[in-house]
């Protein structure tokens, strides 16, 4: 797993409620912001807004395979990516 610096902005990027949901939706697959928005019943710009946050601090990346939809996903480590004492249980 990726080593993870506490530093304040990182703290505060995890205190959202909604950050820790997105975090957990995107856990089990990449989504685009408009799915996450549906999922959460959040409006989109929010979604962009707590993406933005999570890419700043590492936990969620945005994947641009040229395409009209920007797709975002966690860089957490899964429990299908990896062993069970290394995941992160969100």
């Amino acid at each position: 797993m990726a080593d993870l610096e506490l530093d304040l902005n990182l703290i505060k990027a995890i205190s959202s409620d909604k950050r820790i949901d997105i975090l957990k939706l995107l856990n089990k697959g990449r989504k685009t912001p408009t799915d996450i928005a549906k999922e959460l019943h959040l409006s989109t710009p929010s979604v962009l807004e707590h993406l933005d946050k999570l890419i700043e601090n590492n936990l969620v990346e945005r994947i641009d395979e040229g395409r009209k939809w920007k797709y975002y996903s966690c860089l957490l480590y899964t429990s299908d990516a990896a062993d069970e004492e290394d995941s992160v249980d969100l």
